[in-house]
């Protein structure tokens, strides 16, 4: 494949990524940009706990944990009237 080609496909250039660093290593455009390094998850932010998403999140959290317990309850139930409804088989 001639150098064109293989510059416009990006699969190409995976499978050749010597070529890629020098490219990089002498293209002005990329010398001339502005380094620096922003990292936003290493920054702490700070919540107010009495915020009005703090407490609808805790009551969502507490209504779905209610429905689960009541689901897990309705199926054990279910499971043991089914036991006990069923009569035992003598294998």
């Amino acid at each position: 494949m001639s150098e064109l080609s293989i510059a416009h496909n990006p699969f190409m250039l995976m499978l050749n990524p010597e070529v890629v660093i020098a490219a990089m290593e002498k293209s002005e455009k990329l010398a001339q940009l502005h380094r620096h390094h922003c990292r936003p998850l290493d920054r702490v932010t700070l919540q107010n706990p009495d915020s009005e998403v703090a407490t609808v999140d805790e009551a969502v959290d507490e209504a779905v944990d209610e429905a689960v317990d009541e689901a897990v309850e309705a199926a054990v139930d279910e499971a043991v009237e089914a036991a006990v409804d069923e009569p035992a088989r003598d294998d």
